[in-house]
């Protein structure tokens, strides 16, 4: 069956975005919210993606302080920094990508935020230590179908979109028992995802909390939280 149209403006689109990615060849500076980031080549930059979109509007939202933050695929820092710089007592940021973990550990180290925060090198939850729980998870993963070439292309690409549902099935155990405790993943339309099908799977509340129409392309979070700490409660 021949692609349609509007796939194939979506996969140029994703094509557009890497291609911008691969220009960075040296380390570039970026000002947002008066704090001074460093995007090194070959890591995902959320002011080039227009997911970053949903991350950088995310961090903005007074939800961090006293709380315990885990950012997954947490690229250059840049959401790991700025939820510590909002109060949270403490945040992992995890990546596959080791050239994303040395520039977030240098985003993390030149914006003060090393008495909170801590960069670690992993493969979605791996790196998670014993019995380690969070209050907040939040989740920018590749959600475009297609087999990644190199670490760079992780961040767009995901054979078979596996990692949304390693992320899903792990939220559970990751998540403390308590009220106001939630995940955030980010999605769009560039494939047909569905979260509330894993409502059958587990006992996660789903709802969409933010949608934005870009050129090219709607983005999402969705919010999931724990069935038993949500019941009686927004």
């Amino acid at each position: 069956m021949a692609p349609n149209n509007a796939t194939v403006d979506k996969a140029r689109l994703v094509a557009r975005v890497v291609a911008a990615h691969r220009k960075i060849t040296a380390p570039v500076d970026v000002r947002h919210l008066g704090h001074l980031f460093r995007i090194f080549p070959n890591v995902f930059s959320p002011f080039l993606a227009p997911s970053g979109y949903l991350s950088l509007t995310l961090a903005s939202w007074p939800i961090f302080k006293n709380k315990r933050i885990l950012d997954v695929g947490c690229g250059a820092g840049v959401f790991t920094v700025l939820s510590a710089l909002s109060g949270a007592t403490r945040v992992v940021g995890i990546d596959i990508n080791p050239h994303a973990v040395e520039n977030a550990r240098t985003n993390v180290n030149s914006l003060g935020c090393s008495a909170v925060a801590e960069i670690r090198l992993g493969d979605l939850f791996d790196s998670v230590h014993g019995e380690e729980q969070f209050d907040i998870i939040f989740a920018d993963l590749p959600f475009t179908s297609g087999d990644p070439a190199d670490y760079l292309e992780r961040a767009f690409f995901d054979t078979g979109l596996s990692t949304i549902t390693r992320f899903v099935d792990s939220v559970p155990e990751l998540l403390r028992r308590r009220v106001g405790s939630r995940a955030f993943l980010c999605l769009s339309d560039l494939e047909c995802i569905n979260p509330r099908d894993y409502d059958h799977r587990h006992a996660l509340r789903f709802r969409r909390c933010l949608k934005v129409r870009l050129p090219g392309v709607f983005l999402m979070i969705y919010e999931m939280r724990l069935r038993e700490t949500t019941e009686g409660t927004r």
